[in-house]
């Protein structure tokens, strides 16, 4: 997705990553339209999905919590390349992270979770301030088409200047 976003924009609603660090994937939950079968189910303490390896790698401290607010059953199948993990939502749940942004779990449907890094090389080689394009849906376009959100924050840049 493209945004039109200020500095001050990213300043305030952005997130710092240092050269070195990884970029993560911001669409983290993908509806998966069949029943999986041999899940192991993972325990969800406190309504905070847990910190463990995704995609490969550790979890990153700096993006923080990702908090529940509704009632998640969250699973993962491993085989013998890799690990993967699913959501299926029990109630209408909103699922929270002060980096990622919010999202949205409808009752009764089944996610996979796909969060790590994102692409073959995900490492950032300078300092970036970075918003995901799930945040800045939410912050600068709610609801609208993309259309129209380049339209409005266009019309809003226009007029400072």
């Amino acid at each position: 997705m493209n945004y039109v976003l200020s500095l001050k924009d990213l300043e305030d609603h952005g997130t710092i990553f240092k050269r070195g660090e990884k970029v993560y994937e911001t669409n983290i939950f993908k509806e998966v339209r069949k029943d999986v079968k041999n899940l192991e189910e993972i325990q969800i303490p406190n309504g905070i999905i847990p910190k463990l390896y995704y995609g490969g790698h550790p979890y990153p401290e700096k993006i923080g919590d990702i908090k529940v607010e509704g009632v998640i059953k969250m699973y993962k199948k491993q085989n013998k390349k890799k690990t993967t993990f699913f959501v299926k939502a029990e109630t209408e749940c909103i699922v929270e992270n002060k980096v990622l942004g919010m999202y949205n779990l409808v009752k009764g449907k089944m996610y996979r979770f796909e969060f790590g890094p994102i692409g073959r090389n995900p490492d950032i080689f300078r300092d970036v301030i970075w918003i995901s394009a799930n945040k800045a849906k939410e912050l600068f376009g709610g609801d609208l088409k993309l259309e129209e959100v380049v339209e409005k924050r266009l019309g809003e840049v226009a007029e400072r200047i």
